[in-house]
């Protein structure tokens, strides 16, 4: 449970609903995680951290999709973190 106050997807307003709104139609979800929601109290910090993430995921580079996402997932299990 983060001690910063979040807002959900139902309380979101301007910038920050436009950011959720998109994020659930290109994730086809009608939720936002709660590691995003972190990110509510200041919209233009949510926008760099899904930028990073495209650019860390999907960006040029000499790892293929799967290798990323296997990296991320062993990182997760070392860290106790559900992924």
């Amino acid at each position: 449970m983060a001690w910063i106050k979040t807002i959900d997807e139902h309380e979101a307003e301007g910038p920050l609903k436009e950011t959720y709104d998109a994020y659930m139609i290109a994730n086809k979800t009608q939720k936002v995680a709660n590691v995003l929601k972190l990110h509510s109290p200041s919209p233009e910090s949510l926008s760099c951290h899904l930028e990073l993430y495209r650019n860390i995921a999907y960006g040029k580079g000499p790892l293929r999709r799967y290798q990323r996402e296997m990296i991320a997932t062993a990182t997760s299990k070392v860290n106790g973190c559900f992924y």
